[in-house]
């Protein structure tokens, strides 16, 4: 049986669980600075279009996604989807709106 002792020489404490900590101050004060910067850069494209950004790679493109098509010349203006199925160039927006409903449309993948 267990006596008094046995539970006197048991080390006292939180659980400390194996795995991938730093175990040096200067290496966890790197990664907070890091983090930190990371957060601080906006994208101006991102503010301008209401919170939409630009996909820079096809490997984002990937199903269920919304996508909104905007005109080359740089007015603000995205490709809108008529009731009967056409498609035509939407009204400009100011800066920083994101576009109306029938600007946008989904990606849908299948295999």
């Amino acid at each position: 049986m267990s006596t008094k002792s046995d539970y006197e020489r048991a080390r006292g404490g939180k659980l400390k669980l194996k795995g991938n900590k730093t175990l040096f101050k200067a290496d966890k004060t790197k990664r907070k600075k890091t983090v930190k910067n990371t957060e601080k850069q906006i994208d101006p494209d991102i503010t301008a279009h209401g919170g939409w950004r630009r996909i820079k790679e096809e490997s984002e493109l990937t199903g269920g996604i919304s996508i909104a098509l905007e005109c080359g010349n740089g007015s603000n203006c995205y490709l809108a989807a008529l009731d009967n199925g056409r498609f035509t160039i939407g009204g400009p927006h100011l800066n920083g709106e994101s576009p109306n409903p029938e600007e946008v449309g989904v990606l849908i993948i299948e295999f």
